[in-house]
């Protein structure tokens, strides 16, 4: 199932295969009408919110209410599917208080790039090996750093390119998108069960001016 965020009050939609989308809550409350249900749209409100925060809180359950919308609107078309090209899109952000948890260096050669970089010099096959095996010896520990809510945009917007850089740069990330609570999560297979699904962003940077030091002289930045 594709979600997206659309319209001026930013409500959560399906994305249908031929293209269309569908709000979701009000076409869940159209199934629900359909079902002959006391109070249709509170019960549609409950099981299948408006907002992307609400519909990740909704967990399984939201899910479930998902597919029977987008099935009942596959079956009934005409004016329960939206055509995209009508409609803005925005980042499928749940609030500016979401947090944006960012890996380092996801691969050898990315490790071995940055640190090129920053030596001024290419990278040869023999700078990722060395990476590769002082990884596996733990002399590498993970790291990361924290992206602001406020600074994402959706597709389409205008990238604010910064005057004190020549260098702005981007890589294409995929982002796990984190939907219920937990504490002391076990780094197994078990840790899935909290993904709720996945997007992509780029993650842009000012390359001209890369900070000296380890990671964590820049984790803040």
């Amino acid at each position: 199932m594709k979600l997206v965020v659309f319209g001026p009050f930013k409500r959560i939609g399906g994305l249908l295969l031929a293209g269309g989308i569908v709000d979701l809550n009000l076409v869940y409350t159209e199934y629900l009408k359909n079902r002959k249900l006391v109070r249709p749209e509170a019960q549609a409100d409950l099981e299948l919110p408006a907002k992307l925060e609400d519909f990740l809180e909704g967990g399984d359950s939201a899910l479930e209410a998902a597919k029977k919308a987008l099935s009942y609107a596959e079956r009934k078309k005409g004016s329960l599917i939206i055509r995209p090209e009508g409609v803005k899109i925005w980042a499928p952000l749940p609030s500016l208080g979401t947090k944006i948890a960012c890996a380092g260096s996801n691969f050898a050669d990315h490790g071995a790039g940055a640190i090129a970089a920053q030596q001024g010099r290419r990278v040869m096959q023999a700078d990722i090996d060395q990476i590769m095996q002082e990884t596996e010896q733990g002399k590498h520990p993970q790291w990361g750093f924290w992206k602001m809510a406020r600074c994402v945009i959706g597709p389409d917007e205008p990238v604010v390119y910064p005057s004190r850089t020549k260098h702005l740069d981007y890589e294409a990330e995929l982002v796990a998108v984190i939907g219920k609570k937990g504490k002391n999560i076990p780094n197994n297979e078990k840790a899935m069960d909290y993904v709720f699904g996945y997007t992509g962003f780029n993650d842009w940077s000012i390359r001209d001016d890369v900070p000296s030091g380890s990671p964590a002289d820049w984790v803040f930045f």
